[in-house]
């Protein structure tokens, strides 16, 4: 329970607030990215596709925000292994994709 007069510390500016961004987005992206590669139903899969679009969408934008050049760099390699999952669909397609957003998500929590 928080005490009287105790706060959780939000970000502090517009990249501390990016940085949260960027990792939230990345950690939805990944949990939708594992029930996709479950294999649901294809409604199911249509709703998860959509998850991970908006997702990346706000990776892109937060990164774009960050201003760092290795994590756009970084960023722009999980859109490419993203694209290249959803046609090829394989395990090493997915197994890039994810240890190509984990990367990201540690370098947004390096800087």
């Amino acid at each position: 329970m928080t005490k009287v007069g105790e706060t959780n510390p939000s970000p502090k500016g517009p990249k501390e607030l990016a940085h949260k961004n960027l990792e939230e987005s990345a950690l939805k992206f990944e949990n939708a990215l594992r029930k996709y590669r479950e294999d649901p139903s294809s409604e199911e899969k249509r709703h998860l596709k959509g998850v991970m679009d908006a997702q990346l969408g706000l990776i892109k934008q937060a990164a774009a925000e960050i201003s760092v050049s290795g994590l756009h760099k970084q960023e722009a390699k999980v859109e490419s292994d993203y694209k290249h999952f959803m046609s090829i669909g394989s395990d090493e397609s997915y197994a890039a994709l994810e240890h190509d957003i984990q990367t990201l998500r540690d370098y947004n929590n390096s800087i």
